[in-house]
Formats: C-alpha cells, sequence, structure tokens
C-alpha cells in the first residue's frame, strides 16, 4: 500500500517532494493533541511506508493548531496521553491489561526512535507526559520560547511509562531525569535547553523558518551515513563501549563504499558543496 492511499483519523502526512521533508501532524487540536493508542499506531504505519520513500530524507513531527485559540492560551504539541479515550475499554486497575497496552505504546515510539531517516520535532507549547516522551523518541527538538516541558506522571498516581523512565535520563542525564518526574513541575522552554531536552530555541517569529531551515539542511546531508551513524549511536548508548567502537567500525566499512563517500570527499578537495544524492 502507498502513503496516498492511506486514509488516517488522527494525523496528517504533509510530502514535500521537491525538498524531501516529509511533515507528520499531531492533528488532534481540539484535545491538545493527546495521544492515543490509535494516533501512535497512524504514526507507525505511516513511518513503515516512509523508510523507503526516496522523496522523503528527514520527518519533522509538530502537532497541530486551533484556528482560533482561546486567547492566552498556549498551543500543544502533545499534553500528553488522552486519559480520557485513550485507554477506552481497559482495566486501567489490571496489571495484564495496562502493560499489555503500554506494550503497544512501548513498539509505537521504538518504530519512532528507530526509524532510519532524521526526525525532527518541532515544538511549540505544551510537551508534557506522554507529550515529552514522545519528542525523546526524535533525533533533534528544536522549540520556541514559550513552550512549556514535563513529565508529571507521579503527581496523577501513575509513572511516565511510555519510555519516560528510560529514555529521558539517557537524554538529559539521571539526575536532571530524576528531578523532572518526582517533582513534576513544568519547565520552561529555557531549562529545558538548559538540560539537554531541546537542541534548539528560536523566537515564535522565527519558528516556522528555523525548522525548515533545520530540515532542509538535513535533507542535503548524505542520507545512507545518517542511517548508519544513527544506527551505531542508538545501539551504541546501550551497549559497552568496544562493542559500541565496532558497531562504528561497521558503520564506516558500509560508508566508505557509498557514491556519496566520494562525492564528500571529492567536493572538499575541489572547494565546493557537495551534492548527496542517497547512493
Amino acid at each position: 500500500m502507498k502513503l496516498k492511499d492511506m486514509e488516517f483519523k488522527t494525523i496528517l502526512v504533509d510530502r514535500n517532494e521537491e525538498d524531501k521533508i516529509t511533515t507528520i501532524t499531531l492533528n488532534r487540536a481540539r484535545k491538545k493533541n493527546t495521544l492515543t493508542v490509535r494516533l501512535l499506531k497512524e504514526i507507525a504505519e505511516a513511518l513503515s511506508l516512509l523508510k523507503n520513500d526516496r522523496k522523503t530524507r528527514v520527518v519533522v513531527f509538530q502537532g497541530a493548531k486551533l484556528k482560533d485559540p482561546p486567547e492566552g492560551k498556549l498551543p500543544a504539541f502533545s499534553a500528553g496521553a488522552d486519559l480520557t479515550s485513550g485507554l477506552k475499554g481497559i482495566d486501567i486497575t489490571s496489571p495484564q491489561e495496562m502493560t499489555s497496552a503500554f506494550l503497544e505504546i512501548h513498539k509505537c515510539f521504538d518504530e519512532i526512535e528507530d526509524f532510519p531517516k532524521v526526525t525532527i520535532a518541532a515544538i511549540d507549547g505544551y510537551a508534557a507526559g506522554g507529550g515529552c516522551e514522545f519528542i525523546c523518541c526524535v533525533d533533534l527538538r528544536i522549540a520556541t520560547k514559550r513552550s512549556i516541558f514535563a513529565s508529571p506522571e507521579l503527581k496523577l498516581g501513575a509513572i511516565p511509562a511510555g519510555g519516560g523512565t528510560q529514555r529521558l535520563m539517557r537524554l538529559i542525564g539521571m539526575s536532571r531525569a530524576k528531578q523532572m518526574i518526582f517533582i513534576g513541575e513544568y519547565i520552561s522552554a529555557e531549562k529545558a535547553y538548559e538540560f539537554g531536552l531541546v537542541n534548539y530555541l528560536v523566537d515564535l517569529s522565527e519558528f516556522y523558518q528555523k525548522t525548515q531551515e533545520l530540515a532542509l539542511t538535513i535533507a542535503k546531508g548524505p542520507t545512507i551515513h545518517q542511517k548508519l551513524t544513527k544506527a551505531a549511536m542508538n545501539l551504541g548508548i546501550q551497549a559497552p563501549l568496544k562493542v559500541g567502537l565496532a558497531l562504528e567500525r561497521d558503520a564506516l566499512g558500509l560508508i566508505v563504499q557509498t557514491k556519496d563517500a566520494l562525492e564528500g570527499l571529492t567536493a572538499f578537495m575541489e572547494r565546493r558543496e557537495p551534492k548527496f544524492k542517497g547512493k
């Protein structure tokens, strides 16, 4: 099945074939883009079709916004899990049903994390709970200065069970992850940037432009190099150093055989910008 034949109910998929940038929008603005199993499964389905799409070199995730938002109300990348309908039909007091439900959520987040192309979260507004867990799965995060981040699950009698106990500490360190999770406070974009949760912090007026510039920079890069480097890093952080170094050598051995490797070296010697083809 092709992407154009898919009918999504909770996401929007926009492919810019010229720039080779695909944008996936969490399309539940009236619900602050809260996450449901269906939404995550739709993202996983879209990504499975984009893996081998030569017109997609980078994927940007963003949250939908209301056309006429209430004055003073922040939008959301995602305000977390949908506690009203996201777990509909599941007995939340049953260990078996809850662990089974979150296994499905883990699988969807794994699909985002393991996607072979570079992913970006473009965050304007809230990224809380499951939304914060979501952004930990992508490669790079750009946020507006008005954005707010949190892992407040303990205050709700739960834990960040969508991968938050594991990915957040790998991203920002054990101490800061424990601070966010145990205190559960909402932190500013500046604090998130200081923690390393956000890579780029921009004014709202520059948000779209800077996001596109970042995505375009990546899209112009050597995609095979990006894929193998991402795999080595994602696997290497879970392994002893020696294993990680072996992954790095294996990636290098494959990369030097590509046309893009030759193009990069040739461009350097000729003092020009390389033109990578993904070959």
